[in-house]
């Protein structure tokens, strides 16, 4: 379940998030996830709501959360070389019923498209790492 679906998020004062969860039982869950997701943010309970203050963000918190986009890029970029791989098996297994030339042919494009695909994911995480640390 993503918070999204556990409860309705606003913006109070520019620097508060509040959780209106729909559910109050899981309002506990809510305040853990909060707490556990790694960005050092320390969520308090207000009546049926989760009110999370969000730090002035310092040299050291850019630092991590550019770090924690990173890691998000290498995973994406892993599911991008997974489906190559996927994909090429698939196409060796078609060695019979297709000529050598195609299966060649065939082979270079896939590696034509991972190619872009990882390169516009590293672009995007230098332009959001760029985008982090400026502000």
């Amino acid at each position: 379940m993503t918070l999204a679906q556990a409860g309705q998020i606003s913006i109070k004062g520019g620097n508060k998030l509040v959780v209106n969860v729909y559910d109050p039982a899981l309002l506990q869950f809510v305040t853990n996830a909060i707490r556990d997701c790694g960005m050092s943010l320390t969520p308090a309970v207000e009546g049926g709501a989760v009110v999370v203050s969000i730090p002035k963000s310092s040299a050291e918190s850019r630092a991590e959360m550019s770090k924690l986009a990173a890691k998000a890029s290498e995973k994406v970029k892993q599911e991008i070389r997974h489906i190559r791989k996927t994909t090429l098996d698939e196409v060796k297994a078609l060695k019979g019923s297709i000529s050598e030339d195609d299966t060649k042919r065939i082979s270079k494009e896939i590696d034509t498209i991972t190619e872009k695909e990882v390169e516009k994911v590293t672009k995007l995480l230098k332009d959001k790492e760029k985008d982090i640390m400026s502000s």
